[in-house]
């Protein structure tokens, strides 16, 4: 550009920067201010709450002092107002004992982030998690962003708290989950449905908690998850081992089917089936993207070895264009889910699979 063209440039900016009203915006000015503790924390609790004003807090300008225990904020005049108020939470005596559970040390703490009118922070106190086994919070942790979709959320694990930063449906969901594992094992045995409306206009969603009684290995739990995610086709579930909980989130037609699963497969033992198959069924209503179907749970007698199993699925895989189809250890059961034609056919197979094995002797 010539030097002329330049300076006159320069003028235009420095002229419409000189009149009130003009284009011309001044970002909020950046501050910094060091944050003591009263309650030292550990190495790693310091780290910790670092996370948390970087995940929750949105706060990137920000660098610690192990030695001092200190943390360096920076950002604007609201940012740094944050920080404080989430240090201060989190800023409590550590208890002696890291093995127990602790009691809440007050009501459950909301924050409203300032220039926001649906943007709120809240601090949960986990009052059955023990802080020197991390698996449990973590647990809760994943749940809260798996199910309810909810990713400005991190721990800090001396004190069992949960910092959760969303609008105030989302914040509303996570209360529901953390109060539904927040409890101990047995004393609770069902749950009330969640109704949760996601932002951006999106269809209504249900959640509901089921708390387990027979399914307690890892394996179980394992087969179940993965029979809900192939056969009924939702995503948002995960488990809390310590309760015996899985959370799950979808539409109301989804719920339905999960819970019908739960309660053919948690189950002690297989049904009594005596001389005519057992089996039970569960009619699925279609959506715009998918025709009505059926979801059989088939309960056998004879196939009960992992081999037989395995080929009693091949044979239905490669007879029938089945997908949704798989197995469950303790009780043995087979779960389908296609068209009523084609699920009965399946059945047909698997009974005459489900004979008993003939000795050499017998033959």
């Amino acid at each position: 550009m010539p030097a002329k063209s330049i300076v006159f440039a320069a003028l235009l900016v420095a002229l419409i920067g000189a009149f009130p009203g003009s284009a011309q915006t001044t970002a909020p000015a950046s501050q910094s201010q060091v944050f003591d503790f009263t309650n030292k924390p550990t190495k790693q609790g310091l780290q910790e709450i670092a996370t948390i004003l970087r995940t929750v807090g949105d706060i990137q300008q920000l660098s610690m002092d192990l030695t001092a225990s200190t943390l360096t904020v920076g950002g604007t005049t609201d940012q740094l107002a944050m920080a404080g108020w989430i240090i201060h939470q989190l800023d409590q005596p550590v208890p002696a004992n890291l093995s127990v559970p602790q009691p809440a040390a007050g009501p459950t703490l909301q924050y409203l982030v300032a220039g926001k009118s649906d943007d709120i922070i809240q601090i949960f106190h986990l009052t059955t998690v023990i802080p020197s086994a991390p698996q449990m919070i973590q647990e809760i942790l994943t749940t809260v962003r798996t199910v309810a979709n909810v990713q400005k959320t991190f721990n800090y694990t001396a004190l069992t708290d949960l910092v959760v930063r969303g609008p105030a449906a989302q914040v509303a969901f996570s209360q529901y989950l953390v109060s539904a594992f927040d409890v101990k094992r047995g004393s609770v045995t069902t749950s009330a449905e969640f109704q949760y409306q996601p932002p951006a206009g999106a269809a209504s969603q249900v959640a509901k908690v089921f708390y387990l009684v027979n399914a307690s290995g890892p394996q179980s739990i394992q087969e179940l998850l993965t029979t809900l995610r192939t056969v009924v086709g939702v995503q948002k579930v995960f488990n809390y081992t310590p309760v015996g909980a899985v959370a799950i989130c979808g539409s109301a037609g989804e719920i339905a089917a999960s819970e019908f699963l739960i309660q053919s497969l948690d189950l002690a033992a297989a049904p009594v089936t005596g001389q005519t198959p057992n089996v039970r069924e569960f009619q699925m209503a279609g959506d715009a993207n998918d025709s009505p179907s059926v979801i059989h749970v088939f309960y056998p007698t004879w196939l009960t070895t992992p081999k037989a199993v395995q080929e009693t699925l091949a044979l239905v895989r490669t007879s029938l264009p089945l997908r949704k189809v798989f197995n469950n250890s303790k009780p043995a059961a087979f779960i389908m889910r296609g068209p009523a034609d084609q699920i009965a056919k399946a059945d047909q197979l698997i009974q005459q699979a489900d004979k008993p094995v003939q000795t050499a002797a017998a033959q």
